[in-house]
């Protein structure tokens, strides 16, 4: 008889449990029972790019198909406007040139004879001991002679000129960043034989839409190699172009909106890395607590 009370109890309690869960079902309005806030953080301030030289690269071309006989450059080297780069085979040019200055001593030696014979005439006519025809002709000789070594003169300049078209000095000051040409190889004009550019580096970036107009001017920005996460340096904004365009670069990044549009703008990087040019990387700006520390630039 005992047992069946306590049943029954455990049966009447379990009813209740069950009356008054159904009760706070129907009557409680699940709409008034308000879900935390969960604040919504902005994505980080990222902007990827590429580092080039300042002012962008310097494609060093060869004018024609020509053999590579020496290389006078290394990369990484610092060279001055004017210096030679690469000595392509000239050696055509070359006898050209010789041949022309043979062929200007030749008539300037022709011109010496018959200058000598027109002053001679010059005197005989003088006394009459020449006719005044013989006279025209010494002179008209004379005339052709000197416009001999005229022409004689322009074809060495000509082929001087050839040779100096086929020198490949450097246009401007710079650094070499890259050597295409390969020493005894026949190269093309098609594609660039030496890169240079100043030793200053700049970041081309390729600004998303979404960031376009929140560009700090005034503020400085890290610089990151975009793979090993790795600060390369520190860099200030310098020029924004006032116009969208496609992508000029390729990233992986998930965080990178597909937008087809974007600004491109460019970043002056100070760094003592020596980044490679054409590496991808991408820039954040400084908060206040991180300029405040700048321990983790001074290897920069």
């Amino acid at each position: 008889m005992r047992k069946i009370l306590i049943g029954l109890a455990s049966l009447a309690f379990l009813i209740a449990i069950l009356v008054y869960t159904i009760y706070l079902f129907l009557w409680i309005n699940p709409t008034e029972i308000a879900a935390p806030a969960i604040e919504t953080l902005p994505p980080p301030f990222r902007v990827y790019g590429v580092i080039e030289p300042r002012d962008k690269e310097i494609l060093v071309t060869i004018p024609e198909l020509r053999k590579i006989e020496k290389i006078y450059v290394n990369a990484g080297d610092i060279v001055r406007q004017g210096t030679p780069l690469l000595k392509v085979d000239t050696s055509l040019e070359e006898q050209k040139f010789a041949l022309e200055k043979q062929r200007l001593q030749v008539q300037k030696h022709e011109l010496a004879l018959v200058e000598d014979t027109w002053h001679r005439t010059e005197k005989l006519f003088e006394t009459q001991v020449i006719s005044e025809e013989q006279y025209a002709q010494e002179k008209l000789r004379f005339e052709l002679e000197k416009n001999k070594v005229l022409l004689a003169q322009a074809q060495v300049e000509l082929a001087e000129a050839e040779l100096q078209r086929l020198q490949i000095l450097a246009p401007t000051d710079g650094k070499i960043y890259q050597i295409h040409a390969h020493l005894g190889e026949v190269f093309s004009p098609e594609k660039p034989a030496v890169i240079m550019g100043k030793e200053q580096l700049q970041v081309r970036l390729s600004i998303e839409s979404f960031w376009v107009g929140k560009f700090d001017e005034k503020a400085s920005y890290d610089v990151y190699h975009s793979q090993t996460r790795e600060l390369l340096g520190q860099g200030t904004l310098q020029n924004l172009i006032p116009a969208m365009g496609p992508r000029a670069l390729k990233t992986e990044d998930p965080e990178i909106s597909l937008d087809t549009q974007f600004q491109e703008g460019y970043l002056l990087i100070n760094t003592k890395k020596n980044p490679p040019i054409r590496l991808l990387v991408y820039v954040e700006k400084i908060t206040e607590e991180e300029t405040k520390t700048p321990s983790r630039h001074e290897n920069l």
